[in-house]
């Protein structure tokens, strides 16, 4: 396996980490011209290939135009076999296309490998779920129309040309599910370019935007989005612990007198803040938030087929990778040894794992040989096992 060590120049390698999470923090957008042409994350080969031989549910593939959704039954058949997936039928597709319509690909990046690897590098990066969209145009014509996300957005022009118009945020940290809608905004765009092949944007959460094929050619592009962790999600997930306070469960005052209502709300707000600061209560949210998330994991047969992970010293393939992509690493476990948290699942991490877990931190495969060499060698036997309850687990990746 001479190439299993092998570390491919990724997205975020063109852009730059440091790069991208400066862009995030000044919250502005920024254009890196022609970084992203080699290798290409995804081809129109690619394309071709996930629709013709893969078929889809019909919230996998949407095609839109002038702000409308079109229908599936118009240009995919469902298969006799199924219920949900359907079939696409190339000269209706065809069709709608030349008739301005958006070919979007919900989710890509798990029915591609390469445009997952990135997600989940940014993932990594970033901490948070990262969803992974494809948009094929061919005219002017715009699917969506000026809209905002509440998402970081990474855009990869993968062929063609796209123009692109956005404007500031009317509204701070403006949700698409909010209290309040957001005014559109007015004026003059503060950009208006046109991203070639190669080219990457950055648009921050909540910058309006249009864009179009409107330059004489198809357009073929990925947008990353980074779904972000508020406020609000923290105190969805508080919320549910609540009910361990006798105060949270007890009937409220409804018939007692003005005096007593109030004295029973304050008795709330007083157990709240002590709940509130409480140590490690954001680390214990960070990791409930990613345990929820199953995606990246992979199934490693027929090796990983067993009882359960071995009680003694494993076989461990020749390469492994860390395929889960929202682990973390704290330092709140017992006695302050670290901890490592992924999809629910916990274990304490002593010298030997830590350095297996860093070296295999940066989701590239790494041969067994490399992680035997950076532990003392009576620590390896242990470590293996420590490994294969990770490929059991599908968290780690094996060939």
């Amino acid at each position: 396996m001479a190439d299993a060590t092998e570390r491919r120049k990724d997205l975020l390698d063109a852009i730059g980490r440091e790069a991208l999470l400066a862009q995030i923090d000044a919250r502005r957008p920024r254009v890196w011209r022609g970084i992203a042409t080699s290798p290409a994350l995804f081809t129109w080969d690619d394309l071709n290939d996930l629709l013709s031989r893969q078929p889809l549910e019909p919230s996998r593939l949407t095609l839109a135009r002038d702000r409308s959704t079109i229908p599936h039954e118009s240009y995919t058949l469902q298969l006799p076999s199924s219920r949900r997936l359907r079939n696409v039928v190339p000269q209706a597709l065809h069709e709608h296309l030349a008739e301005g319509a958006t070919l979007v690909v919900n989710a890509v990046d798990e029915l591609h490998e390469d445009t997952e690897r990135t997600a989940a590098d940014l993932e990594r990066l970033l901490h948070t779920h990262v969803v992974t969209n494809l948009y094929g145009s061919w005219t002017g014509t715009q699917g969506f129309g000026l809209h905002f996300d509440d998402q970081e957005v990474v855009v990869v022009q993968l062929s063609g040309r796209k123009r692109w118009r956005y404007y500031p945020p009317t509204r701070t940290a403006a949700l698409l599910n909010d209290v309040v809608r957001p005014p559109k905004p007015v004026g003059e765009p503060y950009a208006d370019i046109v991203l070639e092949e190669g080219d990457v944007l950055f648009l921050p959460r909540g910058w309006w935007h249009g864009a179009s094929a409107s330059e004489g050619t198809h357009s073929l592009h990925l947008t990353y989005a980074a779904i972000p962790v508020t406020g609000v999600d923290f105190f969805r997930w508080f919320v549910r612990s609540l009910p361990a306070e006798e105060i949270f469960r007890v009937d409220l005052p409804l018939r007692g007198s003005a005096q007593e209502k109030d004295a029973h709300v304050q008795r709330m707000k007083e157990v709240l803040g002590e709940m509130l600061t409480r140590p490690g209560l954001a680390d214990r949210f960070l990791a409930a938030f990613a345990s929820g998330d199953n995606r990246r994991m992979h199934t490693n047969l027929p090796s990983a087929v067993t009882a359960g992970p071995p009680s003694g010293p494993a076989a461990l393939p020749a390469a492994l990778r860390l395929s889960y992509a929202r682990g973390r690493i704290t330092e709140d476990g017992p006695g302050g040894r670290p901890v490592f948290t992924a999809a629910g699942n916990e274990w304490e991490v002593g010298k030997a794992r830590r350095l297996a877990l860093d070296t295999l931190w940066d989701g590239a495969w790494h041969t067994t040989e490399e992680l035997r060499a950076a532990v003392p060698d009576e620590a390896w036997p242990r470590l293996t096992v420590f490994l294969a309850d990770l490929l059991h687990r599908g968290l780690v990746s094996g060939r």
